[in-house]
């Protein structure tokens, strides 16, 4: 998988990963636990932090907050 592969990477070593779930206002999107699985987040390195935002960008939803905690 090519996120696996990146996050490999000797230079993305300890960083954390922040994945933000948009389109979560349409019907069907996959939630950030459907999200989590897919991508076998829970079988990666214990010592990486990774989180999952659902937003949406049209509706504004934990869009701007999720922004704002990006530029602290």
């Amino acid at each position: 998988m090519e996120l696996d592969n990146l996050l490999k990477e000797e230079r993305l070593s300890g960083a954390s990963l922040l994945i933000l779930a948009n389109k979560q206002d349409i019907k069907g999107a996959l939630t950030p636990a459907e999200i989590a699985k897919v991508l076998n987040l829970e079988a990666m390195d214990k010592t990486r932090h990774w989180k999952i935002i659902g937003c949406s960008a049209y509706t504004g939803e934990r869009a701007r907050c999720c922004l704002a905690d990006l530029h602290a």
